[in-house]
């Protein structure tokens, strides 16, 4: 099959779990789900899979229809249209950096740890995620189909144990560099993940602390190991 088969397959059957998440009267706003611009995808000097917190905002309500759910994720194109906030304009700067030949392709993917939102775009308490994650538990699986060289967490510290729930086995996070606190910036290591997995801040909060350092050292490792 292919990845978009694979994914579909994926969510369709997640999908079927989720109605207990309308008990929440449609305060919870996803789930996010993913669509790959397959050729652009596999053909990529490295694939990347970018993951953020949660979405602020996506579709507005709680909705387990796959049809409308991946139509949104295209239409979406990876923040294509109109202005791109700081997230995605670190995204397209590492996605230039490991992938110069196509560096503004739809030949990555995004998602983030939290598939599911607040309506108005805040995010999930940790009661609400571990419900969402049990209704609707896929990151892993979506990580096995994808099979990118690069996984890299612009999540920050405060949401490592909403990762760590998403995995059947322990997640060990480790410094990269003896001079950086592990909460600014890790390498993930689990059987399910890649080698070059890492978390570092937000965008956001990375260019408020002027930790955007903490990036280049993520970039310069992986272009000298990968070797591409």
């Amino acid at each position: 099959m292919t990845i978009n088969q694979q994914l579909e397959t994926l969510y369709r059957d997640k999908l079927h779990n989720i109605e207990p998440l309308f008990e929440f009267d449609h305060e919870i706003d996803g789930p996010l789900i993913m669509n790959a611009w397959e050729d652009e995808y596999i053909n990529s000097q490295v694939r990347i899979l970018f993951i953020g917190q949660e979405c602020d905002g996506w579709i507005g309500w709680t909705v387990d229809k796959f049809e409308e759910l991946n139509n949104k994720y295209i239409d979406f194109g990876l923040s294509k249209k109109g202005d791109r906030t700081v997230f995605w304009q670190y995204v397209y700067y590492v996605n230039s950096i490991l992938n110069p030949n196509n560096a503004e392709g739809n030949n990555f993917l995004w998602t983030n740890v939290s598939k599911f939102c607040m309506w108005d775009g805040k995010p999930l308490d940790w009661t609400t995620h571990q419900t969402t994650v049990k209704h609707f538990d896929c990151l892993k699986e979506e990580i096995r189909i994808l099979k990118p060289d690069v996984v890299l967490f612009f999540s920050g510290p405060f949401y490592d144990d909403k990762i760590k729930l998403q995995f059947d086995t322990d997640i060990s996070f480790e410094q990269v560099d003896n001079e950086i606190p592990l909460r600014e910036l890790a390498i993930l290591k689990n059987e399910n993940l890649p080698k070059h997995t890492y978390r570092t801040y937000h965008p956001k909060p990375m260019q408020m602390l002027y930790k955007t350092g903490h990036l280049e050292i993520i970039l310069n490792k992986i272009k000298s190991e990968i070797g591409r």
